[in-house]
């Protein structure tokens, strides 16, 4: 399973802009209830991103 993120800004003027900050790839089986949010690895990563 595959997850993108992406952070998107819409600025005063009306003009918006997206950035694709990462993407979360699993095995179908990872996904379970347990872990179904960030993983902290995953998450210092994004954060670092922004």
């Amino acid at each position: 399973m595959d997850v993108s993120i992406f952070v998107e800004t819409t600025f005063d003027d009306g003009e918006t802009r997206r950035r694709d900050i990462g993407r979360l790839r699993r095995a179908p089986g990872e996904f379970g209830s347990e872990n179904l949010g960030l993983l902290l690895d995953d998450a210092k990563i994004l954060l670092r991103r922004l």
